[in-house]
């Protein structure tokens, strides 16, 4: 399981050198970020799991 908001790439020009920073399109612009999630038991098998989550309202 991972559950992350948003992750950066790696993508970038090359590991050595001082453009190795991840191109633009691959960077996470720096500003304050927020998310919810929630972890629900439940008794039902896998098969079972997406009919589950469609039905949950928040």
């Amino acid at each position: 399981m991972n559950i992350d908001l948003i992750q950066m790439g790696v993508g970038g020009n090359d590991s050595w050198s001082d453009l190795a920073a991840p191109l633009p399109q691959y960077q996470i612009p720096a500003k304050p970020y927020r998310y919810t999630f929630y972890i629900l038991p439940t008794q039902t098998g896998p098969a079972d799991a997406g009919a589950l989550a469609r039905k949950i309202k928040f």
